[in-house]
């Protein structure tokens, strides 16, 4: 229970990934400590949700600017490649957002338009 007081009072301010796992580890080894888990969740719930809230908003915005301006490939090997390094970030956004689900598809969905492309260039 020190260890997370200690985060809380001295680590407010790390990345919400490094939350996310102390907390998920936290949980694994001490789920049978009411207390503990109690801290836990009002530390989640003051430190990791409000900010992963934020930056998916801010993924879905991404994506949405990359949907208008960016498009999804159907061009030449450049513009493929420029296109799928833009939905990389959106994908990477997703990611530390909290969404791999979300950044998976994304990957996925790029994955043929890079191969039509290099087909294209031989």
């Amino acid at each position: 229970m020190a260890s997370l007081s200690h985060w809380i009072k001295h680590r407010h301010a790390d990345p919400v990934e490094v939350w996310v796992k102390m907390l998920a580890g936290l949980r694994k080894e001490f789920r049978d400590h009411a207390a503990l888990m109690a801290l836990a969740t009002s530390a989640e719930e003051k430190y990791v949700f409000p900010r992963q809230e934020g930056r998916l908003a801010m993924s879905h915005d991404l994506e949405a600017a990359c949907r208008r301006q960016v498009g999804k490939g159907g061009g030449d090997w450049f513009d493929t490649t420029s296109q799928n390094s833009a939905w990389q970030i959106v994908a990477n956004f997703y990611r530390s957002a909290g969404d791999p689900g979300k950044a998976e598809r994304i990957e996925r969905e790029m994955k043929p338009r890079r191969d039509s492309a290099n087909r294209k260039t031989i």
